[in-house]
């Protein structure tokens, strides 16, 4: 299922990385200033030229475990 679905990812994104966080870094809400920290981190940055980068913050859960 991951293949496929980098696969997809590629047609549209020129860089594709997918980091495990191992406790490295967590992320802070503004609200209460609890962290958080996501089992995974997706970046995917643009093939059109531009410089947009996006960070996708992956917590699985659930039966496909």
């Amino acid at each position: 299922m991951l293949d496929w679905q980098i696969d997809h990812l590629k047609e549209r994104y020129a860089e594709i990385y997918l980091l495990r966080n191992e406790g490295h870094f967590a992320i802070y809400d503004f609200a209460q200033g609890r962290p958080f920290q996501p089992d995974f981190v997706l970046f995917l940055q643009e093939k059109s030229g531009e410089l947009i980068t996006y960070q996708l913050f992956i917590e699985p859960k659930g039966k496909f475990l």
